[in-house]
């Protein structure tokens, strides 16, 4: 069981007017756009700015854990294990990963760190407070985030799941503009409002019960029309054993 990790990077030149992602609302946009566009490289307008999107690949991972040296849990996957290294860390870049989870009954935080700007969001919850560099989200809505650059710190929600526990979605993602880089996400038994190692596990298939299912897109309108009405999902991503 793995996450489905997706990334692009922007290069320079080709009629591009701006080859900067220059914080975490830029990097959304070109997401919402791949998401409509599967595949597509090239120079595209988004928002009134010109991208010229050049790697833009998909793998699975066990656990995200990337860095240039700001890891706080080291450095045991690397971006070059991604399309055997079509993206590479200093460049101007976002890497998102998606999953299925099914979380048990608790109290929990999830932290998602970075360097730069970062966005997670957990359907079907809504977090009871947040701590760390959070300008994103937080108490009240189901997503935590930074929005700009910054070196590498976290992002930490709080929630709580009843005794029947929860099948969501999560999309993560965050983005470089250049320089060191690191993307983590870990989960925390309880309410903290600050990262440490002895609390936090990075989130991978099992750990404290957490299961972990790689998240794949749910059928194309076409496909629907063809299994007509009794085909009709109402979940945005499906989980994949």
């Amino acid at each position: 069981n793995a996450f489905c990790v997706k990334a692009y990077n922007i290069i320079p030149g080709n009629g591009a007017t701006d080859s900067d992602i220059n914080n975490t609302t830029e990097a959304e946009a070109i997401w919402n756009f791949l998401d409509t566009n599967p595949g597509f490289t090239g120079a595209v307008s988004i928002n009134g700015q010109t991208y010229n999107i050049g790697a833009n690949v998909e793998d699975a991972e066990s656990v995200i854990n990337y860095g240039g040296g700001g890891g706080n849990f080291g450095n045991n996957d690397f971006y070059g294990s991604i399309q055997n290294g079509a993206i590479t860390g200093g460049e101007d870049f976002s890497v998102r990963a998606e999953a299925a989870l099914d979380i048990p009954e608790g109290v929990w935080s999830i932290a998602i760190a970075s360097d730069d700007g970062r966005k997670l969001t957990l359907d079907s919850i809504v977090f009871s407070g947040s701590a760390g560099q959070t300008n994103l989200g937080g108490a009240g809505f189901n997503f935590i985030g930074f929005e700009d650059p910054t070196g590498h710190n976290q992002s930490i929600g709080h929630f709580v799941v009843g005794p029947n526990g929860l099948q969501t979605n999560l999309d993560a993602f965050f983005w470089e503009r250049g320089g060191g880089d690191s993307f983590e996400i870990s989960i925390a038994q309880g309410i903290h409002n600050s990262f440490n190692t002895n609390d936090f596990q990075l989130l991978r298939d099992g750990t404290f019960g957490w299961r972990v299912h790689k998240s794949i897109p749910e059928p194309t309108t076409a496909l629907l029309a063809v299994l007509g009405v009794g085909g009709l999902v109402t979940r945005r991503r499906r989980r994949a054993d």
